[in-house]
């Protein structure tokens, strides 16, 4: 398996320590889900066939992934959560 995706478990240990996202964005999880996301897409046997490793890989990812943005937006602040989520979903159209 892939251990990239464990890489963030020290910064998210850390924000489930102290009860806050301190400083950090959630720019690059939300980035890693969509690029799983789509690596799932196209690890599907319809678009190309015996690519299971590339499916199995990415759902590990995306799982991992997932689970550091329950995290996240569980210790935001409750008044920043869908702010944060539409500045990382909409920061780049918007400028």
């Amino acid at each position: 398996m892939n251990c990239n995706f464990l890489l963030s478990s020290p910064t998210f240990y850390r924000i489930w320590k102290k009860k806050s996202v301190e400083e950090f964005q959630a720019y690059p999880y939300l980035a890693t889900v969509l690029n799983c996301l789509m690596w799932i897409m196209y690890g599907l046997p319809v678009v190309h066939p015996d690519s299971t490793l590339v499916v199995s890989i990415n759902g590990f990812g995306l799982v991992v992934e997932l689970i550091y943005l329950s995290l996240y937006f569980t210790y935001a602040p409750k008044n920043g959560r869908l702010a944060r989520v539409n500045d990382a979903m909409w920061h780049d159209i918007n400028e």
